[in-house]
C-alpha cells in the first residue's frame, strides 16, 4: 500500500528498492526521485540525470550507489546519500535496456539496443571493459552471486555466460521458445531462471496462442532442469526466494 500511495499519480518509467526496502527510487523522464517508505515522504528534490529519459535502474547491495541508464545511451553512477551524479559514461549508441551491480560491489554492467555489454568500476564510475558476443539487443544483464560471471540475455533468445575475470564468453545456449523475455540468477549463483514465451497459431480458429514459460537451468552447464507454464499474460518480473 505504501508503494501504491507513492506512485498512484506518478508515471514512473523505472523503479528500484534499496536492499533493506527502506527506500524506493523511481524515475520520471530524466529525473530521479528517492522516497523513504517508512515515513512516506520524498527525500529532497529530484535529481536530473544526463542523457535523456531514464530507461534502466539498479541499486547496489549497500544502497550507497545507483546505476542509471538512459534512452540516449549514457550510464551514470549516483551517490544515494549526497544525491549527486558521480560519473557518466556514454558507451552505448542506443537505448540502455538494463543495468546491474556485482554482489562483490567492484563492477556494474549495462546492456543496450546496440548489442553491447559495458562494464564499469563502482569505485570511480569509469569504464572498465566491453564484452563482445551478443548479436541482438540486450534485454538482461545479471552477475552471479560470487561476481565472477555475468549472464547476458539478448532478444535473439540467446543466453551467454561471461567470465568477468578473463573478460570472455565461456558458455552460450539458445532457448527453444519463440521469445525470451528476461532472466534472473539464484542467490547462490547455481541456477538461472528464464522467462520465455511460445507463440502458436490456431489456423482452424484463426487465433494466436501464447504460452508463457519459466525454465530453470544450471548456470555452469546450461542444462535445463525444470520447465513449467506460468501466467495468462506476459510476465513483468522474476525472482528467487532468498534462501534458494
Amino acid at each position: 500500500p505504501t508503494v501504491y500511495d507513492a506512485l498512484r499519480k506518478v508515471r514512473a518509467s523505472r523503479l528500484a528498492f534499496s536492499y533493506d526496502s527502506a527506500r524506493l527510487y523511481y524515475a520520471v523522464g530524466n529525473r530521479l526521485y528517492r522516497r523513504n517508505l517508512a515515513e512516506r515522504r520524498e527525500l529532497g528534490p529530484p535529481l536530473e540525470v544526463p542523457g535523456g529519459d531514464v530507461s534502466a535502474l539498479a541499486v547496489n547491495r549497500t544502497g550507497a550507489r545507483i546505476a542509471v541508464g538512459t534512452r540516449g545511451g549514457s550510464v551514470s553512477l549516483v551517490d544515494s546519500e549526497a544525491w549527486k551524479v558521480l560519473a557518466t559514461e556514454e558507451r552505448h549508441s542506443g537505448r540502455v535496456t538494463t543495468v546491474a551491480f556485482s554482489p562483490a560491489d567492484n563492477f556494474y554492467a549495462s546492456g543496450g539496443e546496440d548489442k553491447k555489454v559495458q562494464v564499469y568500476h563502482v569505485r570511480t564510475g569509469m569504464h572498465a571493459f566491453t564484452l563482445e558476443g551478443p548479436e541482438n539487443d540486450i534485454s538482461t544483464v545479471r552477475f552471479s552471486a560470487d561476481g565472477r560471471y555475468l549472464i547476458v540475455v539478448s532478444r535473439d533468445r540467446t543466453v551467454r555466460l561471461f567470465d568477468v575475470n578473463v573478460q570472455r564468453e565461456v558458455r552460450a545456449f539458445k532457448e527453444s521458445a519463440k521469445e525470451l523475455l528476461f532472466a534472473e540468477v539464484s542467490p547462490d549463483g547455481a541456477y538461472l531462471a528464464v522467462a520465455a514465451k511460445d507463440i502458436d497459431i490456431d489456423i482452424r480458429r484463426n487465433r494466436r496462442i501464447d504460452t508463457r514459460l519459466v525454465k530453470i537451468r544450471d548456470v555452469k552447464t546450461g542444462e535445463e532442469l525444470l520447465s513449467f507454464t506460468a501466467h495468462d499474460k506476459d510476465m513483468t518480473g522474476l525472482a528467487f526466494f532468498p534462501d534458494t
